[in-house]
């Protein structure tokens, strides 16, 4: 599938801003002119982040080449000076897998994996049961968009498409919340296997191909 690059600047901001927003920046997207310091004057870059030193000027570019290369070299030329801005360059190829559906016999492969190792390896296990939800999401859903769901779009996706109720949402969103902490850094928490069967148990209730569990 092929991604223009409008929609790769999207992608990768989306993902992107989380972080920045983290870090105690404000992005601002297609930046108008009264956004902008005056030594950026009629440039638009992609977003710039506010809100903290330095401030970032912000370049989405689908490929390296040379009118990318360019592009950052007059960027850094306008910045040369600039102790309160820098530039940050993200090559979108760089940044996002494209994804392809799996198959029924892999994603049944995948959850007789997962449910091995939750007594063993709960937190592996709840890494693992995540995979196989978004990948059930994707076919169920016949998801066009082949970029990663993050963990809530993951679950309000389901919802909104009526396949978990409110209250299996609500779980899901607290498990996302450990998920993520486990997937980065927070090693010395773990779920509870009972958790980590019932997310496998809605992957399969998504599939609608798969056995139940028990």
């Amino acid at each position: 599938m092929t991604i223009s690059a409008y929609e790769a600047e999207a992608i990768a901001l989306d993902r992107l801003e989380p972080q920045l927003e983290a870090e105690g920046y404000r992005v601002i997207r297609q930046p108008a002119a009264g956004d902008l310091p005056d030594f950026l004057a009629g440039r638009r870059p992609d977003a710039i982040a506010v809100g903290k030193k330095p401030c970032l000027v912000i370049e989405v570019l689908r490929k390296e080449g040379p009118i990318a290369l360019k592009k950052v070299r007059d960027l850094r030329v306008l910045l040369k000076g600039q102790e309160d801005w820098d530039l940050k360059v993200y090559y979108f190829s760089s940044m996002e897998p494209l994804l392809e559906p799996v198959s029924d016999a892999a994603t049944c492969d995948a959850v007789a994996a997962a449910r091995s190792v939750v007594e063993t390896e709960p937190r592996a296990a709840l890494l693992f049961a995540w995979s196989i939800l978004e990948a059930t999401t994707r076919v169920r859903t016949n998801a066009a968009d082949p970029r990663p769901l993050n963990p809530n779009s993951l679950v309000n996706l389901l919802v909104g498409e009526g396949y978990v109720d409110q209250d299996t949402g609500a779980r899901l969103f607290r498990m996302a919340k450990v998920r993520s902490q486990v997937a980065h850094g927070q090693i010395d928490i773990a779920p509870r296997a009972e958790d980590v069967r019932f997310l496998l148990a809605v992957a399969e209730d998504v599939s609608g191909n798969l056995q139940a569990a028990e």
